[in-house]
């Protein structure tokens, strides 16, 4: 009798540890990061702003069918919603990798605080959420993100000032 292999979930690991940490950089090679990473977050930005943009013409569209009850419009508006919210969806994409070790900059807090950029961050344990003892930001990872993103959790490097 063959014997079945188990179902395994797909659970992804850690990113890796990155190599060099912001006290390894010399101050030429941030500027370099920063200007390399400077036209890549303003995609990102100009992306945000199509998809809400996108996202508040689709919404119109099905709000102004209902109010002038035009019927005959109904599966026209439908079909475009359902198309634009896709488009919308795939248009958005996600945040730029790190310019300094090409990790996420929003994945699960390593070492680095995303606000201040201290390596006071406090991991997570079963009845709390990771926390910054320098800042005192609260991290949470299960109802979306309340924080900016200002630095790369993982190796610490200052990616905007205004925050993604």
């Amino acid at each position: 009798m063959k014997k079945m292999k188990s179902f395994r979930l797909y659970v992804p690991g850690p990113p890796p540890a990155p190599e060099r940490v912001v006290s390894d950089f010399s101050v030429g090679e941030k500027a370099a990061f920063a200007e390399t990473f400077k036209p890549l977050l303003e995609r990102y930005r100009t992306r945000i702003r199509i998809g809400w943009a996108v996202g508040l013409v689709s919404v119109a569209c099905v709000v102004l069918n209902a109010v002038l009850g035009l019927f005959w419009l109904e599966g026209f508006t439908g079909f475009a919603f359902g198309f634009l919210v896709i488009v919308t969806l795939i248009y958005l994409g996600k945040l730029p990798n790190c310019p300094g070790c090409g990790n996420q900059p929003h994945h699960p807090p390593n070492q680095f605080c995303p606000e201040c950029g201290s390596r006071a961050l406090q991991r997570a344990g079963s009845t709390r959420h990771a926390h910054c003892r320098q800042c005192g930001l609260a991290i949470q990872s299960r109802k979306g993100r309340h924080h900016k993103i200002r630095h790369c959790t993982h190796c610490g490097l200052h990616l905007d000032e205004h925050g993604l």
